[in-house]
């Protein structure tokens, strides 16, 4: 019943050229692009080793690695921070248990449901596509994991 938990993360990186092209539908060129090399700078200085050049590599594969590890923390502290907002104006008006992630999944819950999922599970399922595309992926895939087994074969 559904699909198993080990393909998820194999289909999600596969989902990356579809998603690229899905953007280029989206957001067409309108220009032929101009790529000018004369701002580009390289170092003058090749490595002396096969050594120096993995390490040289390594440094800058960890500085990108730690960039996108902040960005994403930074934008789940700020989805928490939309979550507090709603859950605050929520209170207002007597409703305890509003987020983001449940106003995404009452939005997705349709299409869930189209997509297979029963319809007491497609608010939870599309809460689940909610924030694979205001978050990220991992995300996701990490708050389908702490499911419960059963909810999760729902899902």
């Amino acid at each position: 019943m559904g699909v198993p938990i080990e393909y998820l993360l194999a289909a999600s990186l596969m989902a990356i050229p579809g998603g690229i092209l899905f953007a280029r539908l989206l957001s067409p060129a309108t220009e032929p692009s101009r790529v000018e090399f004369s701002e580009m700078s390289f170092s003058d200085k090749r490595p002396a080793s096969i050594i120096e050049a993995a390490a040289n590599g390594a440094m800058l594969g960890l500085k990108i690695a730690v960039g996108v590890a902040t960005v994403v923390m930074a934008f789940v502290a700020l989805i928490a921070l939309i979550n507090g907002i709603i859950g605050g104006v929520g209170g207002l008006f007597g409703v305890e248990s509003v987020s983001l992630q449940s106003l995404l999944g009452y939005l997705f819950a349709p299409l869930a449901y189209i997509m297979g999922v029963s319809w007491e599970h497609a608010d939870l399922a599309g809460g689940l596509i909610g924030q694979k595309l205001a978050i990220n992926e991992f995300v996701a895939l990490s708050q389908l994991l702490s499911l419960p087994e059963r909810k999760r074969d729902a899902t």
